[in-house]
């Protein structure tokens, strides 16, 4: 009886997403955490507390910029290439996952909407600079919205939790309520114990929605990584088709 050959199985390449992954949680906790620390290690009051605010001084508004600057590049950066990669990975584990493209394309779609409404505001100096600021926030905020909802169903596609991305989804409308209701407080009643109160809250607040990114990012490599389990794959074996 003359044996059948059989076709060897295709080889997935799957792409490094470690150190795009550490690039967004460093930029993450250190932009979040870095202010903090300067404050504990401030002693020459660059920042301080006054009737019921921070106040930063020149020195300490350049210490926070710098802070902003480095973090914001560090997770613009990781979480581009984050979901490139990540994406790609999905697309060998099941095939309702989502495109490598998303998050570039949200990109450009922003960047062009940004520059057209600068142009039609004269720089952000005419009368519209409010509402196309306002425009262009709110697209970008969909725009980002819309990637995570795409990256919970691919998790679900790839047998990854979905619930750390929900929690991604809804912990920063928290937090813009929390801080939203705090500023309102703090300025009606002037209160340092108030503004801490809010300002905790929302620091905690803010510490689980990155941990639930980095959760997110996490089981999703790790579902890609683990073997094809989903009931996606129903074609018959090459050596059982061959008998």
């Amino acid at each position: 009886m003359q044996r059948v050959a059989v076709a060897p199985e295709e080889t997935v390449r799957h792409f490094h997403t470690w150190l795009p992954r550490q690039m967004v949680t460093v930029g993450l906790y250190g932009g979040l955490l870095t202010p903090v620390g300067l404050y504990f290690l401030d002693d020459n009051d660059h920042i301080g507390f006054a009737n019921g605010r921070v106040v930063v001084d020149p020195v300490g508004q350049e210490s926070m910029r710098v802070v902003t600057l480095v973090a914001s590049g560090l997770v613009f950066v990781g979480w581009l290439l984050w979901t490139i990669t990540a994406a790609l990975n999905a697309r060998g584990k099941s095939r309702w996952s989502i495109s490598p493209l998303s998050l570039p394309m949200a990109y450009v779609f922003i960047a062009g909407l940004a520059v057209g409404a600068s142009a039609f505001t004269e720089n952000f100096t005419n009368k519209y600079a409010g509402p196309a600021v306002a425009i262009v926030l709110i697209v970008g905020v969909i725009c980002h919205l819309g990637v995570l909802a795409a990256f919970r169903r691919a998790a679900v596609a790839i047998g990854a939790p979905d619930t750390p991305w929900t929690h991604v989804m809804v912990l920063p409308l928290a937090i813009g309520l929390i801080s939203t209701l705090g500023a309102f407080f703090t300025q009606a009643i002037s209160s340092q114990a108030s503004y801490l109160a809010f300002s905790g809250l929302t620091f905690l607040l803010s510490l689980l929605m990155i941990a639930s990114w980095v959760r997110a990012m996490a089981t999703f490599d790790r579902s890609c990584v683990g073997r094809q389990m989903t009931h996606e794959n129903m074609e018959i074996p090459a050596f059982l088709r061959a008998r």
